[in-house]
């Protein structure tokens, strides 16, 4: 089964270029993290510093090595991105208790990667070992390519939810924001939620006509928080209390653009799965 795009097939084109976009996703990540580490009150121990960057190092090499114009010429499948990321799990896996202490916005950020970086080998049916609380695994039970959407659908409401309590954690922003941006972000928090839950009261396998209700109402909710995320990045009107704060730090926007991206590649998600309806 595809569970790259729910296609009946995918191309060689597709996976190199999931590839990349998940190396380039994960250097967001690891800089994220490292950027957190210093600032906050919150230390990481040197050991973990140390392992990041090196975890760094090799998933700016894929990235690049993926988004050159010879990438045809490189594995679809390349096990380089499924060790390193394995190892990087790994290191999640032990940062989430010994790596913040204390700090649960930091804590958090990391569960948050952890489904990220397990849905990785879901995509791509890599084995995901069965340490750590934090599993991802596509359901095979059903027909496709309906279990591959429900499936997709299920983590990425997971993670939509998640979005805007990362951004709230962010105190510049979160004190800076209108009582409007505030309820908002906690509106697509529950609305995120519901998806779940009515996923999770539909009967398996799912059926088409059942799915299709609940697959355009995502689509609409991920497509109006994208566009919401844009009008924070341009700086719209209504944003902010009293205007753009000239003090907000830039790891807040680039936390945001990674957020962008991920929603965007969400709406390539459901333009394509919705051609299966």
């Amino acid at each position: 089964m595809n569970y790259i795009n729910c296609k009946d097939t995918c191309l060689p084109s597709d996976m190199r270029k999931a590839v990349e976009f998940w190396a380039r996703n994960t250097v967001g990540h690891i800089e994220s993290l490292l950027r957190l580490k210093g600032s906050s009150a919150a230390i990481m121990q040197p050991c973990f510093t140390k392992e990041l960057e090196n975890l760094l190092n090799s998933f700016k090499k894929i990235s690049a090595l993926y988004s050159n114009e010879d990438a045809f010429r490189l594995p679809a499948k390349p096990q380089v991105l499924f060790s390193e990321n394995r190892k990087l799990i790994n290191l999640l896996e032990r940062m989430k208790y010994e790596g913040f202490g204390g700090y649960p916005y930091l804590q958090q950020t990391i569960f948050h990667y952890i489904y990220e970086q397990r849905y990785i080998n879901a995509i791509f049916g890599v084995q995901n070992e069965s340490r750590g609380l934090i599993t991802v695994r596509f359901s095979p039970i059903g027909n496709y390519p309906f279990i591959c959407i429900y499936n997709q659908m299920c983590f990425w409401s997971v993670i939509g939810a998640i979005h805007p309590s990362l951004m709230i954690g962010n105190d510049r922003f979160y004190r800076s924001a209108s009582m409007h941006t505030r309820e908002y972000l906690t509106e697509i928090t529950n609305r995120f939620n519901l998806i779940c839950f009515r996923l999770s009261a539909l009967k398996k396998p799912p059926a088409k006509n059942e799915l299709k209700p609940v697959f355009d109402e995502f689509c609409r909710l991920n497509l109006e928080f994208l566009r919401f995320l844009k009008a924070i990045r341009e700086k719209g009107g209504g944003i902010y209390t009293a205007g753009v704060p000239t003090d907000m730090p830039q790891s807040f926007y680039k936390s945001l653009d990674h957020i962008i991206g991920e929603h965007t590649l969400v709406k390539e998600l459901c333009d394509t799965m919705c051609e299966r309806f």
